[in-house]
């Protein structure tokens, strides 16, 4: 594994790599937060590119502190929560990867009402590419926008599970 800095949240205002999305999901936040929290696995369901294997690392119940894995094409992530505010807000860094991309990654995701039934998701991610990920910055910004817009719409297809897990 390849070790990345235990930044915190700051990352998001300081990194050479800012990225920024808003989007739609026809879901209450409750909803769109346990897709995204509950469950590391989930990921495979609705981001492009993730696969099924995410698993806790760390015992129940989950909050600020747990640690998960998820692989994305093929590499695995280690990554930490940093903020867990049920139905609100879900914030984690990543700690580890197997392939040298990251010196550091954080990432924010906001849950708001929309003002009907629904979900307006923000995301913040800050980072710090090593050489090899510096070659994809061009093409970051648009390639993130449509991966969370992807994301958002399988969600909201219900392509998610709101029940937790402990992975047990």
């Amino acid at each position: 594994m390849f070790a990345c800095e235990a930044v915190d949240l700051d990352l998001l205002n300081t990194a050479p790599i800012r990225l920024r999305a808003a989007v739609n999901v026809g879901r209450p936040p409750s909803e769109v937060f346990a897709a995204l929290a509950h469950d590391p696995a989930n990921w495979g369901e609705f981001f492009p590119g993730f696969d099924r294997s995410g698993r806790w690392q760390t015992p129940g119940p989950h909050g600020v502190g747990s640690r998960y894995t998820k692989r994305f094409i093929g590499i695995t992530i280690e990554e930490s929560v940093l903020a867990w505010d049920d139905g609100a807000r879900l914030a984690f860094r990543v700690d580890a990867t197997t392939a040298p991309a990251l010196h550091a990654w954080v990432e924010d995701y906001h849950f708001e009402s929309d003002g009907s039934d629904g979900t307006l998701l923000r995301v913040a991610i800050g980072g710090k590419p090593r050489l090899a990920f510096k070659l994809a910055t061009p093409v970051l910004p648009r390639a993130f926008t449509l991966l969370m817009t992807r994301a958002g719409h399988n969600i909201e297809r219900g392509r998610w599970f709101s029940t937790p897990t402990t992975n047990s």
